[in-house]
């Protein structure tokens, strides 16, 4: 997805440690990064994980206090349309949800 956004807007290889409304426009989020820089965003796409400093703005409680683990997996990947038909996947993958 990263391609589809000017570099100039985005961030990415940071540690987020904090999001807070701007002082300056309160409908514009502030995010603060480990390495002591700053961006301020009215919208913000993030990937983050477990420890997650998002996570905690969005839900305002501590990482820990919202999260448990699920005895479940997870495994995701990106195979070729023609590779997956041919291993006998018979998924459509052209059709859409409506």
């Amino acid at each position: 997805m990263g391609f589809h956004i000017d570099p100039k807007y985005a961030h990415f290889n940071k540690k987020c440690t904090e999001i807070t409304s701007s002082q300056v426009n309160p409908s514009r989020s502030t995010l603060c990064f480990s390495d002591g820089s700053t961006a301020e965003a009215d919208v913000v796409l993030v990937c983050s994980g477990i420890k997650s400093a998002v996570r905690s703005a969005v839900t305002g409680k501590k990482s820990t206090d919202c999260v448990s683990y699920s005895n479940t997996y997870c495994y995701r990947a990106v195979v070729p349309t023609d590779q997956a038909k041919a291993s006998g996947v018979k998924t459509d993958f052209t059709r859409r949800p409506v």
